[in-house]
């Protein structure tokens, strides 16, 4: 019997009311970046901690210095506000898709908004990410591989709307925390099941139906 789906909740744009807030007080952000696949999220600059909210495209939160994915960060997502950075916590995390994205120094949220904004929102991003992370640890403990990576590439194209995922199965396989021979055999599942096709560095979405039937087994 196959477990139930696992659903990542709600998101709140956290990024849209920190910039709804810095406008009303006149200040500009700057412009956004863009970014591609595979890129790290900064988490500082000159030393000092950097927030980014990110516009567009799908992020997976990590740890410093770690590439496992604690869940997924998709546009309204704010990285580095409201969670300790030299603790251990989540403090960073690699771009999955193209995207856009505005970095601010952590200082100047500190110093523009109020005392009581900056609490609320920090709540907000905290939620967010405890949130994410519950589902990829449920994910891990419930489902094979093949349904993890199943249930990675259809959160990415709920998020994003893309049908091609351009990373290497290594950096897949440091996401899932599982061996690059574990990824290669579950893209080979989903390629035949038609869910997917496959072509060099880059997993293309052909059926999103196909992609969501469970495998026979559902335990790790």
């Amino acid at each position: 019997m196959s477990a139930p789906p696992i659903v990542l909740p709600a998101a709140q744009d956290t990024a849209r009311s920190i910039l709804s807030q810095l406008a009303a007080q006149g200040i500009d952000p700057g412009e956004a970046g863009s970014v591609t696949a595979g890129d790290p999220i900064r988490t500082e600059r000159d030393a000092a901690p950097l927030v980014t909210l990110i516009l567009e495209g799908v992020a997976a939160r990590t740890r410093a210095g770690e590439a496992l994915s604690l869940g997924l960060a998709g546009p309204g997502d704010v990285l580095g506000l409201g969670v300790a950075q030299d603790d251990g916590g989540v403090s960073g995390g690699l771009w999955l898709t193209p995207g856009r994205r505005i970095e601010l120094p952590l200082a100047t949220l500190e110093e523009k908004l109020t005392p009581l904004a900056l609490v609320e929102l920090s709540l907000q991003a905290l939620r967010s990410s405890e949130a994410a992370a519950r589902v990829e640890i449920a994910r891990h403990a419930r489902l094979r591989v093949t349904d993890r990576l199943a249930a990675l590439i259809a959160d990415i194209h709920a998020r994003s709307g893309e049908a091609a995922i351009a990373l290497r199965q290594s950096e897949l396989a440091a996401l899932l925390a599982v061996r690059r021979a574990g990824v290669s055999n579950a893209c080979g599942e989903l390629q035949a099941r038609g869910a997917i096709r496959l072509r060099r560095g880059v997993i293309e979405l052909i059926d999103l139906n196909a992609l969501r039937q469970p495998a026979a087994v559902t335990r790790p």
